[in-house]
């Protein structure tokens, strides 16, 4: 759980920390925990599934396996028909410590589809009725990440009291609740530095995060905080405006850049100097180091998501109602866009049916160990909401090793690939090089909402599992030659079958540390036809004019009579006009396209002959 990561950075934090008593469920609900259910309400069945639907129906909570060996709380508000809970759990009855600092922690989450809210109260009698608890502690939205929250209990010293965890959604969906603990908090002033964030590999104009938490009681309303690349001087910034709650996390960023930085092994120390514009009382969390290698330049990232979906799975589709069209305007998979997708079909939940599964996707959802869709991967690394500052994010930062290649379609079943990778770090951690060839769209009716599918991968080179590179050196290139067969429809599950012709699909090429997962770089081009030179008995070609209003020609000059036929497609691959192929004698030969019957965008003129096919690209500005 992604809990258990911030659990063990704060953990260290405030290791002077004294607790009292905690509980984490691991075990079930102890008996000494008492459940009041004041609503009659029925989650619902088709949402909670057939073994909480049940344990939720006759109690307040649930005991529910979040990961292996760790179960949290979890407590609904998603009703049939809808109504509002009332549903409580109140703990055994303690003793606040007279002196210290002493705080209530937990941690809680909630679905972004949900926003349930948590509300704490306090019996200052000890009282197990609900009537008793007449004082509210904390009432706000559940997190959407598993984050360690607190509140002071220092206005009851030396009282014993019960606390009562309550859930008062009306239909929302449900939350968590997890690892309740009173502890006795060391400090009240006291910032944390729990990690620097920074590539593995690295060139100057990287930016440098940290994330920081508040290990005490009183609220962190600014911290100052400074890096140092190495033996450079230090780069300071006070980061003002914050409102860090007891236990709170959170991420900042320096406006100033990294740089000086040098090839080889190097180091990255962040280290927090002040806190509220004082110096920090406990100075033992206050550094964290990451160790890196320089690079000798650094060149535009193209920003890589993998995701993984299914015709047959509700929520895939739910998320890609959004992202589709969010990466369709990103222009995903365009050169000049900087920013790469690939789609991977899975075979399940039930019926598990997806004609676009094959074994290259499963290859890729083995290595990441994907058991739940949707899912994604922002250069190889977990991904974040799905929206416009995750796509800009990805592609922030400088890589730190070129991509170039070429994706030819020859004849009538045979795809081309080149792929040149130039890196700019001295290393012997393996890396993989891996080449998809992805169809930008396609209809199909599955099970759920979803109809439309975009930038799915067909096929991979030489498969999912992808090529090792030799150990890199910087400024020495690596170049690689992929062949493969194509056929176009009757795609069934475990093919690598187009929809449509492939001439509306990407070459999607990325390299990846295979250690960390890190993606340094990935690159996309679009499928051309084999190019004029080598299609026999035709000496010159063009298509004119471009830009075009209303007509345009393929003009085009043969030195013996053949068959010539043209084909338009759009750059989703969807064919807009054909002219059935007709016998040319030798020759200037022209065909005219009526372009004022297209929308305004670029498409690709496909020129078919009995010796091959040729493609040109024409833009249509009307």
């Amino acid at each position: 759980m992604k809990k258990l990561l911030l659990a063990m950075s704060l953990l260290v934090a405030a290791n002077a920390n004294a607790q009292l008593w905690s509980e984490n469920f691991n075990a079930g609900i102890p008996s000494t925990w008492i459940q009041i259910k004041n609503d009659n309400n029925i989650p619902l069945s088709s949402y909670f599934g057939t073994v909480l639907t049940p344990a939720l129906t006759n109690n307040a909570y649930a005991n529910y396996l979040t990961a292996t060996a760790d179960s949290s709380l979890i407590t609904p508000s998603y009703f049939s028909p809808t109504g509002t809970a009332s549903r409580w759990i109140i703990s055994p009855s303690f003793t606040v410590p007279a002196t210290g600092n002493p705080m209530l922690s937990w941690y809680d989450y909630t679905p972004t589809t949900g926003n349930d809210f948590i509300k704490i109260m306090i019996s200052p009698t000890a009282s197990t009725t609900a009537s008793s608890f007449t004082t509210s502690l904390f009432n706000a939205q559940c997190t959407n990440d598993f984050t360690k929250r607190g509140i002071s209990l220092a206005a009851y010293a030396g009282q014993t009291v019960r606390l009562a965890f309550i859930n008062e959604n009306n239909n929302k969906r449900y939350f968590f609740l997890d690892d309740i603990a009173v502890e006795n908090v060391a400090n009240t002033l006291d910032a944390s530095i729990d990690a620097i964030s920074f590539p593995r590999y690295a060139a100057n104009n990287t930016k440098v995060t940290i994330t920081v938490s508040n290990a005490g009681v009183n609220t962190i309303t600014s911290i100052t905080a400074n890096y140092k690349i190495g033996t450079n001087a230090a780069v300071s910034q006070t980061f003002t405006g914050l409102n860090l709650m007891p236990f709170q996390a959170t991420t900042l960023t320096f406006t100033t850049l990294a740089s000086g930085i040098n090839t080889g092994a190097l180091t990255i120390t962040g280290t927090i100097t002040q806190v509220n514009g004082a110096t920090d009382p406990n100075a033992a969390n206050n550094v964290k180091t990451a160790n890196f290698t320089g690079a000798t330049q650094g060149v535009a990232k193209s920003g890589l998501i993998e995701e993984f979906s299914s015709s047959t799975c509700a929520p895939c589709a739910s998320f890609n109602a959004t992202f589709d069209p969010l990466i369709v305007s990103n222009n995903a998979n365009v050169a000049s866009s900087r920013f790469n997708v690939v789609k991977y079909q899975m075979n399940w939940p039930s019926p598990g049916t997806d004609p676009s599964y094959n074994p290259h996707g499963l290859a890729r959802r083995t290595y990441y160990s994907v058991s739940g869709i949707p899912d994604h991967f922002t250069n190889g690394l977990a991904g974040a909401a799905g929206d416009q500052a995750e796509i800009d994010a990805s592609k922030a930062d400088p890589a730190v090793a070129a991509i170039t290649g070429t994706y030819y379609l020859k004849g009538a079943d045979s795809i081309i690939c080149t792929v040149t990778v130039t890196p700019y770090i001295t290393t012997t951690t393996p890396f993989k090089l891996h080449v998809a060839a992805v169809e930008r769209q396609y209809n199909y009716t599955g099970t759920t909402s979803q109809t439309n599918y975009v930038r799915i991968m067909r096929l991979m080179f030489p498969d999912g599992n992808g090529t090792t590179l030799a150990n890199l050196t910087a400024g020495q290139s690596q170049s690689f030659t992929f062949r493969a067969k194509y056929a176009v429809g009757s795609v069934t599950q475990n093919s690598y079958n187009f929809w449509a012709n492939p001439i509306g699909s990407d070459m999607v090429a990325f390299v990846q540390d295979n250690t960390n997962k890190d993606i340094i770089q990935s690159y996309a081009t679009p499928a051309s036809t084999t190019n004029v030179n080598s299609i026999e008995n035709i000496s010159s070609l063009s298509v004119f004019p471009n830009p075009a209003v209303d007509y345009a020609e393929v003009g085009f000059r043969n030195t013996v009579t053949m068959n010539v036929g043209v084909r338009v497609f759009d750059m989703m691959g969807k064919m807009v006009f054909e002219k059935a192929s007709t016998t040319y004698e030798s020759g200037l030969n022209a065909i005219q396209i009526p372009v004022n019957q297209f929308s305004n965008g670029l498409y690709n003129v496909q020129i078919i002959t009995n010796n091959g096919t040729l493609t040109e690209k024409i833009t249509v500005a009307k």
